[in-house]
């Protein structure tokens, strides 16, 4: 799985998205060295199992 860090994911967003879609692997983008957030492509996202009880996203602007 590889990994990218915040700046480098920032600066080639497009890029980035397009090579995940074309690998179909996840990918980690990194901050400050720790992981920050995971993106997966399309074809993966739609064929991954359903959770069975969803967890509730918090409001993160209140």
């Amino acid at each position: 799985m590889p990994t990218v860090t915040l700046s480098d994911a920032k600066t080639n967003l497009a890029r980035l998205l397009a090579e995940v879609d074309r690998l179909g692997e996840r990918v980690v983008i990194t901050r400050s060295g720790r992981p920050a957030t995971a993106g997966k492509s399309t074809i993966a996202f739609a064929t991954a199992s359903a959770d069975p009880e969803p967890r509730r996203s918090r409001n993160l602007y209140t």
